[in-house]
């Protein structure tokens, strides 16, 4: 098998975020503060426990837990499982055309597969993955989309004969643990020295008395997402139709796939249309990634014609409180070609209804962030005497609200 990089669980989601940092994100010469930043690291790290701890509730077997971060090594493994007619599986792995995966439980059963996504997120029993409008709950969309995006690859993979249901454990907030404090001191994280695409990943060593956890209620319950989830491969949820803003930027899932997934493994980069988000990037490089390229600066100089005195210009991604209701302020401005808090006017972030506040209202708030950032006397003017007499009392009217 060729050593090409494949497009895998990681690379999807970072599709979902934004096409063009693809290209960043398959090569490590650019900067990726994702994997400097110390808060990032440790979500991630509480997501392997939870993962191991899933590990410990299925009773993985030690021949049955895939290691390996090799392509060619973990399929193998995999195929070897799959000869019995009953095995559970955590981290088997799939190939298919551009993409690869490896999945957190895989439990088979004959011609049955269940694919199982573990994630330290908690969920409701009871309640709709889908809203009225056939649209995906926001906060649990990302989670959906990656199982689906599994179910997709793994049922190519495996070809028409299997059928593949898709699950995603949760922790059950109805479930009231009776477990001891603690349970995260039983799962030791580690670095592994085994890498994939150049990165590497950290790992858990499970402390030996930690089967003494099966005897208290399992907070993580499989959450049964398979007909969403075929919603989706089909493109039949709201959010993918949605005009103003499509969640795969226009395409249906199984065309996004294929699309992303070729320009991943041919490391293209397609520059893609600047929004709101664009100032969250993580590929940009300062003294922690010196000598790393800057992803985030090289879309900005392409697609927004920015020169160097530009990046120090305040911008409108520093603008306070950029979200109005459903409206994202900064991905307003930035339709609009508006980059620099100082191009910005007050038609251009008054909401559509007026309130009442006892201290500033947030359209004070902003314009007097942009008339002390940019020494903008008219909009200063208001404020003046407290900005000449008494600081204090100018930051007390700025953070005083109901």
């Amino acid at each position: 098998m060729s050593t090409k990089k494949l497009f895998s669980k990681s690379a999807f989601k970072q599709a979902l975020h934004c096409p063009a940092s693809l290209y960043y994100y398959y090569d490590s010469n650019y900067a990726n503060q994702d994997n400097e930043d110390d808060f990032l690291q440790a979500l991630a790290e509480g997501g392997q426990q939870a993962g191991d701890l899933a590990k410990l509730y299925y009773r993985i077997e030690p021949d049955c837990d895939i290691k390996t971060l090799k392509y060619e090594e973990a399929l193998s493994r995999t195929e070897e499982l799959f000869k019995r007619e009953d095995v559970t599986i955590a981290e088997a792995a799939f190939k298919w055309g551009n993409c690869f995966v490896r999945a957190d439980i895989i439990k088979k059963k004959g011609k049955k597969i269940n694919l199982i996504e573990v994630k330290a997120k908690s969920w409701e029993d009871g309640k709709a993955f889908l809203n009225k409008s056939e649209a995906i709950d926001s906060s649990i969309r990302e989670y959906v989309y990656d199982v689906a995006f599994q179910k997709y690859v793994i049922q190519n993979a495996l070809g028409t004969e299997y059928t593949v249901n898709a699950y995603l454990m949760l922790a059950d907030k109805t479930i009231a643990s009776d477990a001891p404090d603690g349970v995260n001191q039983f799962f030791e994280i580690a670095k592994s020295e085994d890498t994939i695409d150049g990165k590497g990943k950290v790992t858990v060593n499970r402390k030996p008395n930690a089967d003494s956890l099966l005897k208290y209620k399992h907070v993580l319950q499989e959450f049964d997402v398979n007909e969403v989830c075929q919603k989706v491969l089909d493109g039949k949820t709201s959010e993918q139709k949605d005009e103003k803003k499509p969640y795969l930027g226009g395409y249906v899932f199984k065309d996004f796939v294929k699309v992303m997934s070729e320009q991943y493994v041919k490391h293209e980069r397609h520059f893609s249309a600047l929004g709101g988000k664009c100032f969250k990037c993580p590929f940009f490089s300062n003294e922690k990634t010196i000598g790393k390229r800057d992803g985030k600066r090289e879309c900005w100089t392409e697609m927004a014609g920015f020169n160097e005195k530009d990046f120090n210009r305040p911008s409108v991604g520093d603008l306070w409180g950029g979200q109005i209701g459903n409206r994202s302020l900064k991905d307003e401005l930035v339709k609009k070609e508006k980059y620099f808090l100082e191009q910005v006017k007050e038609e251009d972030i008054r909401p559509s209804t007026s309130k009442k506040y006892a201290g500033l209202s947030p359209l004070e708030r902003r314009l007097l962030q942009i008339g002390l950032t940019t020494d903008n006397d008219d909009l200063l003017k208001p404020y003046k005497n407290n900005l000449h007499k008494d600081p204090l009392k100018l930051f007390t009217i700025w953070t005083s609200r109901d």
